[in-house]
């Protein structure tokens, strides 16, 4: 009977202890659930800032193009009669503003994606082909502004967008 005694008395022990077992394992998988789910949340917002980023990269390339564009249209009506000195100035001054945006918009995607060097480089061509753009243009020879803006710079901009 002693024995039966020891038995009934080990046994709300052993419950016990299969009981703190249990729940610490189910404390455990608790803990990796969280973790993973907000492991996965991190990666998801670290993703949609590398989408804003790409996605403001893209429109400052588009819109640094377009404006270039119309700087050498104006020239050209200028060259034509219907467009004022003022009116061109202002249009280049505007697309090196638009120059500007687009090399602070891939800095921020190079660091967003870790690829600084990567997207820098893209973007010292666009500013290189830009600037014998304004050279033509300053130079006065709108068509060779326009040639440069059709050949080597559309080129440039779209290594950068792509």
């Amino acid at each position: 009977m002693l024995g039966e005694k020891s038995a009934s008395a080990a046994d709300p022990r052993r419950r016990g202890i299969m009981g703190a077992a249990v729940a610490g394992i189910a404390m455990l998988v608790i803990a990796a659930i969280v973790f993973t789910n907000s492991y996965a949340t991190q990666d998801v917002g670290e993703n949609g800032i590398v989408a804003q980023r790409a996605e403001a990269a893209l429109g400052a390339n588009d819109i640094a193009l377009k404006s270039l564009g119309q700087a050498v249209l104006l020239a050209e009506d200028e060259a034509l009669g219907v467009a004022d000195t003022a009116t061109v100035d202002r249009a280049f001054g505007e697309a090196e503003t638009t120059l500007d945006e687009l090399d602070e918009r891939v800095a921020e995607l190079g660091q967003a994606v870790g690829d600084h060097a990567g997207f820098e480089l893209l973007a010292v061509e666009v500013r290189k082909e830009s600037a014998a753009l304004f050279a033509h243009a300053s130079a006065g020879n709108i068509k060779a502004a326009g040639t440069q803006l059709a050949g080597p710079l559309k080129e440039a901009f779209e290594a950068l967008r792509d």
